[in-house]
């Protein structure tokens, strides 16, 4: 067990490693003992209320996180989804796409639920891929309305030649 002894508005700031999983704070006067239920742990492997790291990670905090703003810098490695646009690109026929949905129950180039559950997801990476499926969304909109147009246009000539 880890004892400090300090006033009881004190702030607890452990640097380095913390040896036990309950920290505890003495208050003025002695007799009362109080278990601190929020801690940092802050040096090799820091930590916001756990002690359990996954190897690769350099922070981790259980409980989630809230915060106003957040912004996930990426590497050279990271593809952005603009090869969407490319004229070499080949879209997936809607047809194919709804067959691949009624087959595995998600989008392809998306992980399933179960993926998701077992490894999480990292978040650079599936922003990159929802703006994949948003701009693949956005071509299969515009031939649709290039089609609807046509299809528009062919019908106000058929019906001017059966007046």
């Amino acid at each position: 067990m880890f004892q400090l002894s300090f006033p009881k508005k004190a702030l607890l700031l452990i640097v380095g490693y913390l040896v036990s999983t309950t920290v505890f704070a003495q208050s003025t006067p002695p007799d009362n003992l109080i278990e601190i239920p929020h801690y940092v742990v802050i040096g090799p492997n820091p930590g916001i209320q756990t002690l359990n790291y996954p190897t690769g990670y350099n922070l981790l905090v259980t409980g989630g996180i809230l915060t106003e703003r957040l912004r996930v810098a990426t590497k050279n490695g990271t593809h952005w989804a603009d090869y969407v646009f490319s004229p070499s690109y080949r879209l997936t026929p809607l047809a194919q796409v709804r067959h691949f949905i009624q087959q595995h129950g998600h989008l392809p180039g998306i992980p399933s639920a179960q993926e998701v559950d077992q490894q999480g997801i990292d978040v650079a990476q599936m922003q990159a891929q929802m703006m994949s499926k948003i701009e693949e969304l956005t071509l299969h909109a515009i031939r649709q309305e290039t089609e609807i147009k046509r299809l528009k246009r062919q019908v106000i000539r058929l019906s001017r030649q059966h007046r």
